[in-house]
């Protein structure tokens, strides 16, 4: 998923490696731990607006671009990690995430005619 976020980033901004190095540089600079301690840290906008869009990436599974949003996960975007044991996909298969052919299981009696 790293590598598709990484990929994907690079491909909708111009000089994205540049970035990424200068966040890394602040990150060790500064020995912080965690993104809460990262965000507040921030003072430079135009890094504060990457490390958004690389959080967004990891948390949504898309990445928004200049032509457009582009999936790089589903099941593994960590928005779903969080809720899996409580909510399933929106699916027309209401069996289990990618179940495709398991049979689903009817949601209410239907009448004979």
């Amino acid at each position: 998923v790293g590598h598709k976020i990484y990929n994907a980033l690079s491909d909708a901004e111009e000089g994205f490696d540049n970035t990424v190095t200068a966040l890394q540089d602040f990150i060790m600079k500064n020995a912080v731990v965690d993104v809460e301690h990262l965000m507040p840290a921030l003072t430079d906008v135009a890094l504060k607006n990457s490390a958004l869009k690389i959080i967004s990436a990891w948390y949504s599974g898309v990445v928004h671009g200049k032509s457009g949003d582009r999936v790089v996960a589903f099941e593994e975007a960590l928005m779903f990690k969080v809720t899996n044991d409580v909510m399933t996909i929106p699916s027309y298969a209401k069996s289990a995430p990618n179940a495709w052919n398991a049979t689903a299981v009817p949601l209410l009696n239907m009448p004979s005619f």
